[in-house]
């Protein structure tokens, strides 16, 4: 709807908990746990602090006890190769940051004058090499920089060998392409982990499962993370007039009659859901919350100023096929809000991402003339018009979209 799924904080009429619908069979629950949910990216993600923390938050819930450690491993074997591939410049960059360049100024206070004198070279103090190594950490993080350190300076009884490593470090971090290659393979650790240990990660408690998931989002793209099933929903059962709101069974969550209050959907709206009610196969629906949350389907998409934001479609329906249980988003919303477009652009980019995953993925608009469009966002053709048009009503009126019923 408008809204986005609902209207996220609203003052509620006789109040009664939704608890899980007990006539919804385990299939279509299957289903649901496989819906492929999008973080929200970050405009600044390191990949090195991103595999630190995974393998912090890996090494505390004892999935793999040694995450941590063996994260510094594996970069500091990275960063071994590189500083063998890059020897000969990694020899220029230290020889250029042991010698400091200097100029002599020459002032005359009688006659209030400068001159530049003859340039010179000193050997590099402590404080030259540090500020060096503080930008390498900003290359590499601080954490990795630091450790690396430790772990290739040569023990001499001095301070002679963590100087040195200080060097190493900072001139490698001036090479250029080291910081991508590192980054490159970070994020692919990261990656085999997660992964690795994804069915060991849904089982810890729910407050640990946000760490997971704020790890995941720790990059400049949407991320896919697991939706988690609703327990209970608050839904008002009355509107401000005390009458009582229509209700419609075959909704995920329920009261102990099976059914679940559309109160909040809009005459339009309703139409939409009743209709999908009534197609072949037809098991069940969830109204998706209408803000991010645990058991909400939200898609990442950018506003029209670019920044990223979240969407949760207001739809999601289940039916059985001879291939099993099929999802469906479909999601009614008004062609006049502004930010009709730049939705229909992240539904597009996520149904090119995930498609395959879902029976349809449909947009459906009311227009003027109460006639209900709708655009059918697998289709190629659809996206692409998407992508190129300029106004979402004009959209919906065109050859790209087809009528609803």
């Amino acid at each position: 709807g408008d809204t986005g799924g609902g209207d996220g904080r609203r003052v509620l009429f006789a109040p009664v908990d939704m608890q899980v619908n007990s006539r919804i069979t385990q299939s279509v629950w299957d289903a649901f746990d496989r819906l492929p949910p999008q973080t929200l990216p970050r405009k600044v993600a390191k990949p090195t602090k991103r595999l630190s923390a995974l393998g912090q938050a890996l090494s505390r819930d004892g999935i793999r006890p040694n995450a941590r450690k063996d994260a510094y491993s594996e970069m500091f074997a990275i960063l071994d190769g590189l500083m063998a591939r890059h020897k000969d410049s990694l020899d220029e960059a230290v020889s250029r940051i042991l010698k400091v360049r200097g100029e002599t100024i020459i002032a005359s206070v009688r006659e209030g004058k400068m001159k530049v004198g003859e340039g010179f070279t000193e050997i590099a103090d402590d404080r030259a090499v540090e500020a060096d190594f503080k930008a390498a950490g900003r290359v590499l993080s601080p954490d990795i920089a630091r450790k690396y350190a430790e772990h290739i300076a040569i023990p001499d009884g001095d301070d002679d060998g963590l100087f040195d490593a200080h060097v190493k470090i900072a001139a490698l971090a001036k090479i250029e392409g080291v910081q991508g290659d590192l980054d490159h393979e970070a994020n692919a650790l990261t990656q085999k982990w997660l992964t690795q240990y994804r069915v060991a990660i849904k089982g810890v408690p729910d407050e640990r499962r946000a760490v997971y998931d704020d790890i995941i989002a720790m990059s400049t793209e949407p991320q896919r993370i697991d939706i988690q099933r609703p327990r209970v929903r608050t839904e008002d059962t009355k509107d401000a007039d005390d009458n009582k709101v229509p209700v419609k069974s075959g909704h995920l969550m329920s009261d102990a009659d099976g059914n679940f209050p559309i109160g909040t959907l809009n005459a339009w709206e309703t139409s939409v859901l009743e209709s999908e009610m009534k197609q072949p196969g037809f098991l069940a629906w969830y109204r998706n919350p209408g803000r991010a949350s645990a058991d909400s389907l939200a898609i990442a998409y950018k506003d029209g100023k670019g920044n990223w934001r979240r969407m949760c479609p207001d739809f999601i329906f289940f039916s059985s096929s001879g291939e099993g249980i099929k999802v469906s988003i479909v999601d009614p919303h008004g062609f006049y809000l502004g930010d009709a477009l730049p939705k229909l652009r992240g539904l597009a980019d996520y149904a090119t991402k995930y498609g395959s995953e879902f029976h349809r993925i449909e947009a459906v608009a009311e227009m003027t003339d109460k006639k209900l469009r709708v655009l059918d966002i697998k289709s190629a053709t659809v996206r692409q018009a998407i992508n190129e048009a300029r106004d979402a009503e004009a959209l919906y009126l065109s050859d790209a979209a087809t009528d609803y019923y």
